[in-house]
């Protein structure tokens, strides 16, 4: 190949955002310092999927930004904290949508946390389309 030949790279986007209210407590053996005893309260999800334009068309795995009240500057990160983890993945497998889309679920890289956001990896309950996304629930789709 040639170093200097482009290469197309793109796919489609699309993205969950769900308004919500519930609550977790940390268990205090998180990486970044949340206190055990620590209650998050919990206010929106927002899942976010790329399928890329490969041959293969699907994709398995996502974003979930768990979006709280908690600012990591303060408290510390939620990022790894197990009570936290299991609250968040609670929620989520209650759901009625996202339960259906959703697998599992666990902490992103500490880069990816914001201050008051837990970012999670995603893994789907199996690998889907666009077309199979937008059909369970999720919305805002655009190609890149």
């Amino acid at each position: 190949m040639d170093t200097n030949e482009e290469v197309e790279f793109g796919g489609t986007n699309c993205s969950l955002t769900i308004d919500c209210l519930f609550y977790a407590t940390a268990t205090g053996d998180g990486y970044w310092g949340m206190e055990e005893g620590t209650v998050v309260t919990f206010t929106k999800l927002e899942l976010r999927v790329s399928v890329y334009s490969d041959d293969s068309g699907v994709s398995e795995f996502g974003e979930l930004c768990a979006y709280h009240d908690k600012d990591a500057n303060e408290h510390g990160l939620c990022y790894t904290d197990k009570g936290i983890t299991a609250g968040v993945r609670e929620f989520v497998q209650r759901h009625p949508v996202l339960s259906k889309l959703v697998k599992d679920l666990g902490g992103s890289e500490q880069g990816m946390q914001g201050a008051k956001m837990f970012s999670c990896d995603v893994t789907l309950a199996k690998k889907l389309t666009i077309d199979e996304l937008v059909a369970g629930g999720m919305g805002n789709v655009e190609e890149w």
